[in-house]
């Protein structure tokens, strides 16, 4: 007998595609939220809250954290591009 899935997943927005492409850059780096606090200069609370989906990033900050992840252009128009779409 199989039975369904409990959990669900949560819907797919611009927000948290957002959030879920900036910690895939921190984590393909290899450095923790607290390394990236420190090169951003953000408290960890707050990269934690970008990556999470609790919090959208400002343009600065997305722009500073886009830099800290070694985003490519492309990764960065694109992370624009979804801030864009939350705001």
């Amino acid at each position: 007998m199989t039975t369904a899935s409990t959990t669900s997943a949560q819907p797919s927005t611009p927000a948290t595609q957002l959030a879920h492409a900036l910690r895939s850059g921190r984590t393909r780096l290899g450095i923790s939220t607290r390394e990236a606090a420190r090169r951003s200069g953000l408290s960890r609370a707050r990269v934690s809250e970008i990556e999470r989906g609790v919090e959208s990033p400002t343009a600065p900050e997305l722009d500073t954290l886009s830099r800290v992840y070694e985003l490519t252009m492309d990764e960065w128009a694109t992370l624009v591009t979804m801030r864009q779409e939350i705001s």
